[in-house]
């Protein structure tokens, strides 16, 4: 299998040498910890060092720039971006691009402090009527998330938050006392951003049984980018896909440890 695997990637190198973007590529992006943060103008962290890697092998102008998530999904939605990225797979976004699956990811309860044991599972978060659970807005991750999110908003249990900053703060001044999360997005703005790094020591999480590990990667937009220039960028994710690229930088960048992040390699059955 990892001999077909390189000779795979040795021959999508061959097929894209001297291949070039026809136009510079939108990518608006929100901040999502690690995975995406912003100093000034600058895009770092995992898929930014990502798509610069991609930009000087292709190459291509990947025009990063910070927009809230809302908006970037809004964008995606109206085509006016070419890559969404990082992205959940969910089938109702097939209508707007073509998924390339990066790396896995599972979410988790995440909580500060060891005040009480967390819910074990979706009943027992249900039953937990004290419990305000924190959210993105706009962040899917699939369709028992959906309702249970849907559930938690009719109880008036539900904390809907812009960002995954907001989430962090959320839970540092009791507005909520779990959050429905990556472990790598809330943990990542710990690291990122100053006035949250001493609630770090104090995060806690647990896995639910009801949500198991997902495919999480990029969108490639059906309504804005060309054949041409979306058979280049497919191939490049492809690649980088069966190079495992993505949860390499997870190990390289990350500031919690890679067994904690709530994300691991693609299995060889999901490689594209």
């Amino acid at each position: 299998m990892l001999g077909r695997v390189c000779l795979l990637g040795l021959a999508l190198l061959a097929d894209l040498a001297g291949a070039a973007c026809s136009r510079p590529i939108s990518v608006p992006m929100a901040p999502t910890g690690l995975s995406v943060y912003f100093q000034g103008d600058q895009a770092l962290g995992i898929y930014p060092s990502l798509l610069r890697d991609l930009s000087a092998r292709l190459p291509c102008d990947f025009r990063m720039r910070q927009v809230p998530r809302a908006r970037q999904q809004m964008l995606f939605e109206s085509g006016q971006l070419d890559l969404f990225i990082p992205a959940s797979e969910v089938p109702a976004r097939a209508e707007f691009g073509e998924f390339i699956p990066l790396v896995q990811a599972r979410i988790a309860l995440v909580t500060l402090g060891e005040g009480r044991a967390l819910p074990g599972s979706v009943p027992e978060l249900l039953a937990a009527a004290d419990l305000r659970v924190a959210v993105v807005r706009s962040y899917s991750y699939g369709p028992a998330y959906e309702a249970l999110i849907t559930t938690l908003r009719e109880r008036r249990r539900l904390v809907e938050e812009a960002d995954p900053a907001s989430v962090a703060r959320a839970l540092q001044m009791g507005l909520a006392q779990v959050s429905l999360i990556h472990p790598l997005t809330l943990m990542g703005v710990m690291v990122t951003e100053p006035a949250l790094a001493p609630l770090l020591r104090d995060v806690h999480t647990s896995n639910l049984p009801e949500f198991g590990w997902t495919t999480s990667g990029a969108y490639l937009s059906t309504r804005s980018l060309g054949e041409a220039d979306r058979r280049l960028l497919k191939q490049a994710l492809v690649e980088a896909a069966r190079n495992q690229a993505v949860w390499r930088l997870v190990t390289q960048i990350a500031a919690v440890s890679p067994q904690h992040s709530g994300m691991r390699p693609l299995p060889a059955n999901l490689l594209p």
